[in-house]
C-alpha cells in the first residue's frame, strides 16, 4: 500500500450553503424587490392622477346652470345673513337702561325727565330727591356700578316745598347696554 503526501481535494457531494453565499442572494433579491416596488409605485401613482383628472373633468362637465344658479342663491343669502349679523352685533339695547335703572333707583328719589344717548353712552336726569343726604345715597349707588365711568351733579336747588331738585349726568362704558 502505497503512502500519499499530498492531500487530494475533496468531493463535493451537493450545492454547499455559506452564511455569506446566503447573505448575498438575499441582499440581491431585496434589492431587486425594492426596485420593482418603486417602478410600482411610480406607475400607480401616475394612473391615480390621471384618474383624478378624468374625475375632476367629469365633475365639471356635470354642472349645470341649475346648480350655478343654486350656488349663486346660497351665496347671495349668505351675505344678506353676514350683513344682518353685523346690524345685530352694533345694536345697543336701550332696555338695557331701564334695566338699570330699576335696579339702581333709590326709593326716595324721583325723576321726571331722562336724556339718554346710547352712542355716546351719556344720560342726563332732571329729578327731585327727599334731600342732600338721599341725593348723596342715589348718586353713591352709581358710582358702585362698573358700567357706570362717571357721575356728574351739575345743578342742585331746594324746594319750597321740601327735598331736593337735580341734574345729574352719567357716563357709561361702551359695552354697558350691548
Amino acid at each position: 500500500m502505497a503512502i500519499e503526501i499530498i492531500p487530494k481535494p475533496r468531493e463535493k457531494k451537493g450545492i454547499s450553503f455559506s452564511i455569506v453565499n446566503i447573505l448575498y442572494y438575499l441582499v440581491i433579491f431585496s434589492v431587486f424587490f425594492a426596485l420593482l416596488a418603486y417602478i410600482g409605485i411610480i406607475y400607480f401613482s401616475g394612473s391615480a392622477e390621471k384618474r383624478l383628472e378624468e374625475l375632476k373633468a367629469e365633475l365639471i362637465k356635470k354642472e349645470t346652470k341649475q346648480v350655478k344658479l343654486f350656488e349663486e342663491e346660497i351665496f347671495n343669502t349668505k351675505q344678506k345673513i353676514d350683513i344682518f349679523a353685523n346690524l345685530l352685533d352694533s345694536y345697543k339695547k336701550s332696555s338695557a337702561f331701564f334695566d338699570f335703572l330699576k335696579q339702581n333707583c333709590h326709593k326716595k328719589v324721583f325723576f321726571s325727565e331722562t336724556s339718554l344717548d346710547l352712542d355716546a353712552g351719556q344720560v342726563r336726569f332732571i329729578g327731585k330727591a327727599e334731600g342732600f343726604r338721599t341725593l348723596g345715597e342715589q348718586m353713591l349707588i352709581f358710582k358702585q356700578k362698573e358700567s357706570v365711568k362717571n357721575v356728574s351733579l351739575s345743578q342742585v336747588s331746594l324746594e319750597k316745598e321740601g327735598g331736593v331738585s337735580f341734574e345729574l349726568s352719567l357716563s357709561f362704558n361702551p359695552e354697558a347696554f350691548k
